[in-house]
């Protein structure tokens, strides 16, 4: 959710000539904690705060003229060549992600 970090993958996708394509997962606060402590991953009570504050903004922004689950001009303005949001049972659904070639 840090700026600076989805800024330096795109950056590095340019770097090798790469379009950059961000696919979120959207679900509740005890979902993401549930999932972060299985994995053995969890972040500390105050830094999962600041990351769910930045999940917010970035989720508001992604309700882009092209429709639910696609970028607004926020996310796109950093250089991805496509976003999109998923919920729990759409990711679930998910077999297999194909990006066009250019």
């Amino acid at each position: 959710t840090r700026g600076w970090r989805r800024w330096l993958l795109t950056a590095l996708a340019r770097r090798f000539g790469r379009d950059s394509h961000l696919l979120l997962l959207d679900v509740p606060a005890e979902t993401a904690l549930a999932g972060q402590h299985e994995r053995r991953r969890a972040l500390g009570p105050a830094a999962f705060a600041a990351h769910w504050r930045r999940w917010r903004r970035l989720r508001d922004d992604l309700s882009g003229p092209a429709g639910p689950g696609t970028a607004g001009s926020g996310l796109t303005a950093e250089g991805w060549a496509s976003v999109r949001l998923l919920d729990r049972p759409a990711a679930d659904r998910l077999d297999r992600i194909e990006i066009p070639a250019r």
